[in-house]
Parts: structure tokens; sequence; C-alpha cells
């Protein structure tokens, strides 16, 4: 298991955040660290930490599944424009994940 140690963080300098987190895992402690000091001593102190943001990865991940889905229905991007222009499909999938994404990181992570 590959680790990462962070330089900077005066509190704790010898804490290890695991890279095997989801997309959102890193940006979420980053998030809770430097926002939010009570909740992240609160989590740190208890040893629930690594399963918050686990859980909240998790959540990020399936949130943008959903609204993925739902901006595809709403702006007809389906597997028919995929086989009749597929870099119009590209395009516009591009356009909806980068939406959610942004909407995703208002949302849940740096809330």
């Amino acid at each position: 298991m590959r680790q990462l140690l962070l330089f900077g963080f005066d509190m704790y300098p010898q804490y290890w955040v695991s890279s095997i987190g989801g997309t959102y895992h890193f940006c979420l402690f980053l998030s809770l660290y430097s926002e939010q000091h009570f909740r992240y001593n609160q989590l740190l102190l208890s040893g629930e930490l690594s399963g918050y943001l686990a859980k909240l990865d998790k959540q990020a991940e399936e949130q943008l599944v959903l609204t993925v889905r739902q901006m595809q229905k709403a702006e007809d991007v389906t597997e028919d424009l995929k086989a009749a222009d597929q870099l119009e499909w590209v395009l516009r999938m591009n356009s909806i994940r980068n939406r959610a994404e942004e909407i995703i990181k208002s949302e849940l992570i740096f809330v």
C-alpha cells in the first residue's frame, strides 16, 4: 500500500494519508484539515477519520454517477448520438462530467 506523507502540517506532521482512497479522498482530507479544525481533530483522535473520508468519498462517487445520468437525460445525450457523432458525444459528456464534478465539490466537499 502506497502512503503519502503530508509535509507542512504543523499539528500532525507524522500523519499519513493512504493514497488508495477514491477520487475525492485527498480533496476531502485537505478540506477537512484546512476548513474544519474541530471536526478534523475529533475524527482523528477518535480513530474515525479514515472511515469518515471513505464514506464521504463513496457518497461523492455515487452522487456523481447519479448527477451525470440525470444531466444526460436532460440534455438528450444518448447512445444514438454516440453512434451518429462520436466527437459530439464525447464533447457533451466531458461537459456534463465537468459540471457534475463542480456540483459535487460545492455540495459535498467544500461545504
